[in-house]
């Protein structure tokens, strides 16, 4: 599976955990990713996948 984010996204989400570890949840290259802390349930954020061209890979 060939799927890309826009890395400041991801930083962004990761940043305002306030946990030692994370769990990153992915669903295909079309569906965003998810991510939570693993031991807090009150915190989610969903980043978007970029498309990119075929030729790309």
């Amino acid at each position: 599976m060939n799927i890309a984010f826009n890395s400041r996204y991801i930083l962004e989400g990761i940043k305002v955990i306030d946990a030692e570890e994370i769990k990153l949840n992915f669903m295909g290259s079309l569906n965003p990713c998810i991510i939570k802390p693993l031991q807090d349930e009150n915190y989610t954020y969903l980043v978007l996948p970029v498309r990119l061209a075929q030729d790309d890979f």
